[in-house]
């Protein structure tokens, strides 16, 4: 007989729908892993706002999903901070959690029908034409920062018109907020949207209505109700909009995100959450130099220095990452480059390159060496993982000594975190017309055949793949090598040299995180180099 495992709603009476939620998805999720069943305690009356409420059952809302049972003899779970046994096996299951809340996520009809009754005023919002960004009134401030994790009002604007720029479709931006200082801030500050902004005019009005929810200085039901409603409205929104904003701080935010099954462009970090299932940060970062180019490891120094001004460590995502992130202040590793300039030196390292090859122009000694380079990086993760310094599931971010961060390059986790499993993704790229693009995520895309290896994230199965090609033994320019890998045509045609059975599994950021320094042809080593001969 199955053990059962009791669980009833009041955990959650000091907290709002949002938090109610993933919770209970979190915790579904971990008693569905363990083979262990989980009942509901009958029906309890109490479970959204303060205890002494007196409001609407969770089967008043919503559609049952969970068998009851009024037994109180079985283990009962009443801790809102409710600990995982087993944190790590939940990390990267964000479409089973996803599964799992949209079957929780189902309103009553005549609930919905309320819900539709609100939307009505928002018909001309459709899937293509609007963003929505959700602002809680404590997560934001429109000065400086005090205390604890609050974002700048400017920082959601700053996405919101970054990601504007990119999508020129887009037309509207929905605020969802609990409080209308937020909306008058909007109004009578100095903030340049690219949008229309619009929101709930009946929904502000009401001036952190939610927080005296809380607080029980409100304790009408149907006041209640109202607000239940109210959160739905947004929730479905939030859904239909073509991207969301907001911050991982608020429960509402990430339960949006598991009834789209898409990550959002979160600006807060995770910490409030006991599951680490979300972004996924650099294990470690390779910058290639040359050992006589200490002025372009200053350089990508003063770099490095620029991401941790938005909050970023470039190993370990954002500064207050989990703990299975790099901690703070370990410098990326500077990868002693090969020195192409020096055909002796070069001529050490036994390479072979394809008889006859050319892209255009020989081969370069410079270009040789950065091939080369490239390949001991690959080599490194691939026998460090295997020694067990590095995880099988890490990202490793290779970089050349002349990129520039673009603004953006601070969500690149997210973006990395919209697909599941990836081998390589190039932080940039130059076009070429050989190979087909497809759209698979809001920000990522397959990668066809094109030119520069000077910032892309790869893992271990990548660095596995990359060497099955014997790249030494059969030497090409880098950026040429890793488009056959993954099965792109190369107007060369030497993608018959190599094995390409498993290809990889590669795409590309859209739009860019990272750009060549200046003009990348005038002050690349590479480029001003003459063709080798051995």
């Amino acid at each position: 007989m199955d053990k059962k495992i009791t669980y009833a709603f009041k955990a959650f009476n000091s907290c709002g729908l949002g938090a109610t939620l993933v919770r209970i998805t979190e915790i579904l999720y971990f008693f569905n892993r363990v083979g262990t069943k989980m009942y509901m305690l009958g029906d309890t009356d109490k479970w959204l706002l303060a205890p002494d409420q007196n409001n609407r059952s969770w089967s008043y809302y919503f559609k049952n999903i969970l068998p009851t049972d009024t037994n109180e003899d079985y283990p009962f779970i009443n801790d809102y901070h409710f600990k995982m046994k087993d944190q790590n096996g939940i990390e990267g299951k964000f479409k089973e959690l996803s599964i799992l809340l949209k079957k929780i996520y189902k309103p009553r009809d005549n609930i919905q029908e309320k819900v539709n009754n609100k939307l009505a005023d928002f018909g001309y919002l459709t899937n293509d034409n609007f963003v929505a960004v959700h602002i809680r009134r404590s997560d934001k401030v429109a000065g400086e920062c005090k205390e604890g994790n609050l974002i700048h009002l400017e920082k959601y604007l700053d996405a919101v018109n970054m990601y504007a720029r990119s999508n020129p479709k887009v037309e509207y931006l929905y605020v969802a907020t609990d409080t209308d200082e937020i909306i008058n801030e909007i109004k009578t500050g100095n903030y340049e949207s690219y949008l229309t902004i619009i929101y709930d005019s009946k929904e502000t009005r009401r001036d952190g209505y939610c927080h005296k929810l809380h607080q029980g200085e409100i304790t009408d039901p149907n006041d209640i109700e109202d607000e239940v409603i109210t959160f739905m409205k947004n929730m479905e929104l939030m859904i239909r909009a073509k991207q969301i904003i907001g911050a991982r701080m608020s429960f509402f935010f990430v339960a949006a995100e598991l009834l789209r099954n898409s990550f959002g462009i979160n600006l807060g970090d995770n910490l409030v959450y006991p599951v680490k299932f979300y972004t996924k940060s650099f294990r470690q970062t390779f910058i290639i130099n040359l050992e006589h180019r200490y002025d372009k490891r200053k350089y990508m120094e003063s770099q490095i220095s620029r991401t941790k001004q938005w909050g970023m460590d470039i190993n370990g995502g954002v500064q207050q990452a989990p703990s299975s992130a790099i901690p703070n202040g370990i410098n990326p590793i500077f990868i002693k480059g090969v020195n192409g300039h020096s055909k002796d030196l070069l001529l050490t390292h036994k390479f072979k390159v394809i008889e006859g090859f050319d892209a255009g122009n020989a081969l370069t000694g410079p270009e040789i060496g950065c091939s080369l380079s490239h390949l001991s990086i690959w080599k490194k993760i691939v026998r460090d993982t295997e020694l067990g310094l590095y995880q099988y599931d890490d990202h490793f971010l290779i970089l050349e000594d002349d990129i520039l961060f673009l603004d953006n390059f601070k969500y690149v986790h997210d973006y990395l975190a919209e697909i599941d499993t990836f081998d390589l993704v190039f932080l940039n790229r130059q076009h070429t017309i050989f190979g087909e693009e497809k759209q698979v995520s809001t920000h990522l895309k397959t990668v066809g055949y094109s030119w520069g290896a000077y910032s892309y994230v790869l893992t271990y199965n990548g660095a596995k793949k990359l060497l099955k090609g014997d790249f030494k033994n059969k030497l090409i320019q880098v950026d040429i090598f890793m488009p056959i890998m993954n099965g792109c045509p190369v107007h060369s045609g030497h993608e018959k040299f190599y094995d390409t059975t498993d290809p990889l599994k590669a795409y590309f950021v859209d739009p860019f995180v990272i750009v060549p320094k200046s003009n990348h042809t005038a002050e690349s080593d590479i480029r001003k180099s003459v063709p080798f001969h051995d």
